[in-house]
């Protein structure tokens, strides 16, 4: 079934996608040639398209993006105050599943007064009338071989989202709908609010303070990255299962409304946009802060994070959000992220007895920090090693010449140059879950000298089994 993740097999899929343009005219096949190299050479492997009830995605663009390897999923923004009959919707999801389309989401923000209009808001029941359109839907879709993913809310909202969220589960179980809760996964928005991202990480349970629309000073709420974790609690608490997630719109900062003019704020910033990267990459990330500690990774029930926006044209009220223009052209919020895209991946094909090693659960890193030499011999030759000292007193690494013995770390210093050690050994060390950095500058051949401020941000061994990950 959907929800039971195997973890062999996702393991290798990337976790990153992308929105596509937020409207119907690039569907062309012109437009798959453009655009799927752009996708795979980020690394994505998901991409969300905007579906409509007239007409639907031609199937060549489908079976085309599927070809090369990026899931797509539909999302039907549907009007809440216009009803939608299965007769409408079941051809057009019946043709999707036969091309291969596996997923889908119904719906967007029901908990605002905007997606129903103001009268059809007053009801007395909204949630129970939200159940009304969306389980028929969801109905449909899994009879079809779909897994239908409950809409993505606004965090807080007019109707405050974790209670129309478990409002919405315990009705759809009241009306008998086990078949359904079992195949259906959930969406969130991955908005960072401008908060550190792992603000809220833990959920209720850990801020069980926090009430909707009062938060404490000394609290966390939702409204961060973590919304899904939140979401996750509800639905287990509710349902009895882990829901396989959706993130939604990840590097804003802020919901893109386009009904409005945006600014620039409500883009999130690059450094927190390569963050996200890096957590969907599963990489170990630190906040940079004096707290000294990583970042709560992403949990395995998050299928995919798709960023906002991949490209549209310049004169829609989203081009502030995408990244890059309609013909292909980088954008101002993109250049620094996609010059990071660009040094970061794989080069170079690692050894080939040397490839990416799965953590378990219960053993994720059964070492703090690592020091990697090629070679002893490299490592007795190599004068910079008598510049390493201080690194060397306040760290206590374990040094060693084992890249599979590098990757049970998780922190790997690389005491090498480019030559010695190709950047796709670095790839495939980060891809096992190792935060990864060069000890040598690989141009000069000389110890970095930020290299010291750099490592401020990581646990010392001393603090290591306390760290959190």
């Amino acid at each position: 079934m959907e929800h039971t993740i195997n973890k062999n097999q996702e393991i290798l899929k990337s976790r990153i996608g992308f929105h596509f343009f937020p409207d119907h005219l690039h569907y062309r096949m012109e437009d798959l040639q453009r655009w799927v190299p752009t996708l795979k050479g980020m690394g994505a492997a998901w991409l969300i398209l905007r579906g409509e009830v007239i007409r639907a995605i031609p199937e060549e663009f489908i079976r085309g993006l599927l070809a090369e390897g990026i899931e797509p999923i539909i999302h039907f923004p549907l009007d809440l105050s216009i009803p939608i009959t299965l007769e409408q919707l079941q051809p057009m999801l019946t043709a999707y599943a036969k091309w291969g389309v596996r997923r889908v989401i119904f719906f967007e923000r029901p908990n605002l007064q905007s997606s129903w209009g103001i009268q059809r808001w007053s009801q007395p029941n909204i949630v129970a009338a939200f159940v009304d359109h969306f389980l028929p839907l969801v109905q449909l879709a899994v009879d079809l071989g779909l897994t239908p993913f409950f809409p993505p809310l606004e965090p807080g909202g007019q109707y405050w989202d974790t209670v129309f969220l478990q409002q919405a589960l315990e009705e759809m179980q009241q009306r008998g709908a086990v078949n359904e809760l079992a195949n259906m996964g959930l969406s969130a928005y991955a908005w960072t609010w401008g908060r550190s991202l792992d603000w809220g990480a833990g959920g209720a349970e850990r801020w069980p303070h926090s009430k909707p629309y009062r938060i404490p000073p000394d609290s966390q709420d939702q409204r961060s990255l973590r919304t899904y974790e939140w979401y996750q609690e509800i639905a287990q608490k509710t349902a009895g299962k882990d829901f396989p997630t959706i993130l939604l719109q990840a590097g804003l900062s802020n919901h893109s409304n386009q009904n409005i003019n945006v600014d620039e704020n409500q883009v999130a910033s690059e450094d927190s946009i390569i963050k996200i990267f890096r957590l969907l990459k599963n990489e170990n990330v630190t906040e940079q802060s004096a707290t000294n500690t990583f970042l709560q990774p992403l949990g395995e029930e998050v299928l995919c994070g798709n960023f906002y926006l991949l490209s549209c044209n310049h004169s829609s009220s989203s081009y502030p959000f995408a990244w890059f223009g309609e013909n292909g052209e980088q954008t101002r919020i993109s250049s620094q992220i996609l010059n990071w895209i660009e040094t970061s991946r794989q080069n170079d094909l690692p050894d080939e007895d040397f490839h990416y090693i799965p953590k378990s659960a219960e053993n994720t890193f059964s070492i703090a920090r690592y020091l990697y030499f090629p070679s002893l011999e490299y490592f007795m030759e190599n004068e910079q090693r008598m510049e390493i000292q201080e690194y060397l007193i306040k760290y206590q690494p374990t040094i060693g010449f084992s890249l599979k013995e590098a990757a049970q770390a998780a922190i790997v210093d690389i005491a090498a140059e480019a030559d010695q050690v190709p950047d796709g050994i670095l790839e495939v060390l980060r891809q096992s879950g190792c935060s990864v950095r060069r000890l040598w500058d690989s141009n000069t051949k000389e110890v970095n000298e930020d290299y010291g401020q750099e490592l401020a941000d990581f646990p010392s061994e001393k603090d290591f089994q306390y760290a959190e990950f």
